[in-house]
């Protein structure tokens, strides 16, 4: 019975040692498939004229009273709304931004050395609308319009896509090509094969802001002059890629 007991008990410690054996090795393996690799960093541009753009349109108006203020401001609005509607420019696109009515102060002097009295001498009111033009080859006609009815304040245009997705997708590609031409150009120098991709992480995503580019100058009938210049979508990418021996 001790003899048993012995011999299982040496069968179990050849199994630990085979086990630790055999996880040493896979340890090792491991370690080695990941120096067997390579990592490089892509980057990726998309580029495209922009297709819509949105405008900041006010209007200002003053009267002695706050109420003609009021009223004179409402009537100008309505016929910038007018305008928009006439444009077919969906309702969903149109937002107010800013509303005030606000007194005119003016410091009158005395003629005593008593401290100036500010008074009220008027009314201010002012209303701010941002429209989003998706058709941008009207922009310039739309802006002209605004301002023959009576928007005195025309700003803050922000050229955009209506689509982002096509220019996005372009970026990415450039930037896993990126990517590719580097690892192989390492691979090539340090005398090694590029194997399989192991992995690939996308590190960010710049969304469109102005391009020092060529720009589009459009022209209606009596319109405005825009300038709208390229957009452009930045994508970067992380890759690692198996190597092995040539």
């Amino acid at each position: 019975m001790m003899a048993l007991n012995r011999s299982s008990s040496a069968t179990a410690h050849l199994l630990v040692l085979m086990l630790a054996a055999s996880f040493v090795f896979a340890s090792d393996a491991f370690a080695d498939q990941r120096q067997r690799t390579i990592t490089v960093q892509g980057m990726g541009i998309g580029s495209a004229v922009p297709d819509m753009a949105e405008v900041s349109a006010g209007t200002i108006t003053r009267a002695a009273s706050a109420a003609k203020a009021l009223a004179d401001n409402n009537t100008s609005v309505a016929q910038n709304l007018a305008v928009v509607a006439s444009s077919k420019i969906d309702e969903r696109d149109v937002r107010t931004t800013g509303f005030s009515l606000t007194p005119i102060f003016e410091s009158r002097q005395r003629g005593d050395t008593s401290p100036q009295t500010p008074t009220i001498v008027g009314y201010q009111a002012s209303n701010n609308i941002s429209i989003k033009v998706r058709n941008i080859k009207s922009l310039g006609s739309f802006i002209d319009e605004l301002a023959s009815v009576g928007a005195n304040r025309i700003g803050g245009i922000n050229f955009g896509l209506n689509d982002r997705k096509p220019l996005l997708n372009e970026a990415r590609r450039s930037a896993i090509a990126d990517a590719q031409a580097k690892a192989k150009l390492y691979a090539d120098q340090a005398g090694v094969a590029l194997g399989q991709v192991v992995e690939i992480l996308e590190t960010g995503v710049a969304q469109p802001g102005p391009m020092r580019a060529e720009a589009m100058m459009m022209r209606a009938s009596s319109a405005v002059p825009i300038a709208t210049g390229s957009l452009e979508i930045q994508a970067g990418v992380t890759m690692r890629f198996a190597l092995a021996d040539k």
